[in-house]
């Protein structure tokens, strides 16, 4: 398991290092499938922010605190993650035990008149409640983030005018807007 420390705006102390890996390595106990971790230490108007990202298997797991003390707000941000460690393990857990199920169902052969009944989704799994078709018009970024705040959303889908590529603009918790951009 590899661990990256990145400090923006101020040097990532040792002694911070230390501390942090000290309390990483427990992560590397807990799940195995961990291939990497960021941690990202900045200082901005006199508060320490902590960002952590776990690689788990091409899945990253993201973790933000913002406080005071850099190692409290790491050590906040750290529990945090490992309670979404421990969500997502479940759920892979109760996929897993799932998929042996229906292959062992699938061995045993039911009877032709009972009616094959769909278990039901886990209250930890994701829901799609909603499913939507949308045309995307091509509009500058600009004009997606207008659209997105008269819809009153907190993302917008649209085709980018000056690169031709499905976009998703969206609102930052730091404020301001982000854009994401798939490859063609």
């Amino acid at each position: 398991m590899r661990i990256k420390f990145t400090g923006r705006h101020t040097p990532v102390p040792q002694a911070f290092q230390e501390h942090a890996e000290k309390r990483l390595e427990k992560l590397g106990r807990i799940n195995q499938r961990i291939a990497g971790i960021h941690v990202v230490l900045a200082e901005e108007r006199g508060r320490a922010d902590v960002e952590i990202t776990v690689d788990l298997d091409g899945t990253p797991v993201r973790s933000e605190v913002k406080g005071a003390d850099p190692r409290a707000s790491f050590d906040s941000a750290l529990e945090k993650l490992e309670r979404q460690i421990g969500k997502y393990k479940a759920r892979w857990d109760n996929r897993i035990r799932r998929m042996r199920r229906a292959a062992a169902d699938e061995e045993v052969e039911a009877p032709a008149e009972e009616a094959e009944e769909e278990p039901a989704a886990p209250e930890d799994e994701p829901q799609i409640v909603r499913s939507k078709t949308v045309g995307l018009k091509p509009m500058a970024p600009e004009e997606a983030a207008l659209q997105m705040e008269l819809l009153g959303h907190d993302f917008f889908l649209f085709r980018n005018a000056e690169s031709n590529l499905v976009a998703v603009i969206y609102k930052r918790q730091s404020g301001g807007y982000g854009v994401l951009e798939c490859e063609a």
